[in-house]
């Protein structure tokens, strides 16, 4: 799939690929997926809105490989899912890309993805809400020059005011609920200097050959859509 460029800007590209939740996963969705439906039998007014985009942010959380648990008396703490077959495809694109910026949208899903690319020794850096402006600074510079190849972003952060020119491959592990927020993240690459066509993946969970909340939340930003709004007036299972 392609999009118009800017004026003396190369082409952005775009590819869909869809990953089988692992069953672990799979069983948690599911179960999720099923209480947010019995919770909201009707549709969704401004009032409803935040509860409903709360049990949605969970789904989102399951398929990105974690999962934020509550014990009732204010204290939350991360279950993390053994397999997370998202990060697999990471990997696997590193095979094909001298460089990549992976844009994510949770913390727990960065520091993942931060060990696994330890693991596999490819050089990295991380930009997220406790990273230091100097910190931030020195990944762009040690990024741009070649000295890492690739660079993790939290959406929310590292999708504004920073320059990721050198590689022409990103990687939404999940995406913003928002499409300005998604403009912002992928404008990072596509903007002057750069000097070849982006391709943008999505790594898109599939539950039990079932489509997710990955992809309601594609379908969203395609209408160029906040998730917050295109909830209103629906009922969330025929969102789900």
């Amino acid at each position: 799939e392609k999009k118009t460029a800017l004026p003396d800007l190369p082409e952005k590209l775009y590819a869909r690929i869809e990953v089988p939740l692992d069953p672990e996963q799979a069983r948690a969705y599911q179960q999720m997926k099923q209480y947010a439906v019995a919770e909201f039998p009707g549709s969704i007014d401004r009032a409803l809105a935040p509860i409903a985009l709360t049990k949605m942010l969970r789904l989102s959380q399951i398929t990105s490989g974690h999962l934020t648990v509550s014990d009732g008396f204010g204290t939350n703490t991360i279950k993390r899912f053994v397999n997370n077959p998202k990060i697999d495809v990471i990997v696997d694109l590193l095979e094909e890309h001298t460089h990549m910026v992976v844009f994510c949208m949770f913390i727990d899903e960065i520091k993942q993805l931060d060990e696994r690319l330890t693991k596999e020794g490819i050089s990295h850096g991380l930009i997220y809400g406790e990273t230091p402006n100097k910190t931030r600074e020195t990944i762009q510079e040690d990024y741009q020059n070649g000295r890492l190849r690739v660079v993790v972003c939290q959406v929310v952060t590292g999708g504004i005011g920073i320059t990721l020119t050198q590689g022409h491959a990103a990687v939404f592990l999940t995406n913003p609920y928002s499409y300005e927020g998604r403009v912002q993240a992928e404008d990072r690459l596509h903007r002057p200097g750069q000097k070849h066509n982006v391709i943008y993946y999505d790594i898109v969970a599939t539950c039990q050959g079932e489509k997710t909340i990955d992809h309601t939340v594609l379908q969203v930003l395609k209408k160029k859509e906040k998730l917050s709004d295109a909830i209103l007036g629906r009922q969330i299972g025929d969102m789900l």
